[in-house]
């Protein structure tokens, strides 16, 4: 199995995709977006080191067509690989973050919140955003932090969407 990452522009109308196709010459394969709320990482960023090693990481969301209006309540955890001593496979940490809205790009409402992280566990940081939106749970999950701009280079996964 190959993975091939993607990045795909969605309109600003808020009606956004519900599915994307791709197709080899051969054969196409259709392929399912949730399309409701999503991380953007080009929204977020990540601030240069202080003195400590800690960087400030503003984690931005958002939610097509949807308001806080509607009652949309955000979150975000974030799953944080810690060294512990004598095994050399990480403990995981996990910090939840409550995602407050701030602005809107066109059909778009945009959540964000902060936190401050170790430098060098940013690589490996996954971040997973979920909430009610227009009264039903959704969920964007299994995203990294280093797909922000500015993060320190590492390995990168996932469907780029945003």
């Amino acid at each position: 199995m190959a993975f091939y990452p993607i990045s795909i522009s969605l309109p600003a109308d808020g009606k956004s995709i519900n599915s994307f196709a791709l197709s080899n010459g051969y054969e196409t394969i259709t392929f399912p977006v949730q399309n409701q709320l999503f991380f953007s990482p080009s929204l977020s960023s990540i601030s240069a080191p202080g003195s400590t090693g800690l960087v400030t990481v503003n984690i931005t969301a958002a939610t097509a067509g949807a308001s806080t209006e509607h009652g949309d309540v955000l979150s975000a955890r974030l799953d944080i690989p810690e060294p512990q001593q004598g095994t050399l496979a990480p403990k995981m940490a996990s910090q939840s973050l409550r995602l407050e809205p701030f602005g809107k790009v066109g059909a778009f409402t945009l959540y964000s919140s902060s936190v401050a992280l170790n430098e060098s566990l940013i690589s490996q940081t996954s971040v997973d955003v979920s909430g009610i939106v227009n009264g039903k749970e959704v969920v964007d999950e299994f995203n990294r932090l280093n797909m922000i701009s500015g993060a320190p280079a590492a390995f990168s996964h996932g469907i780029l969407i945003g």
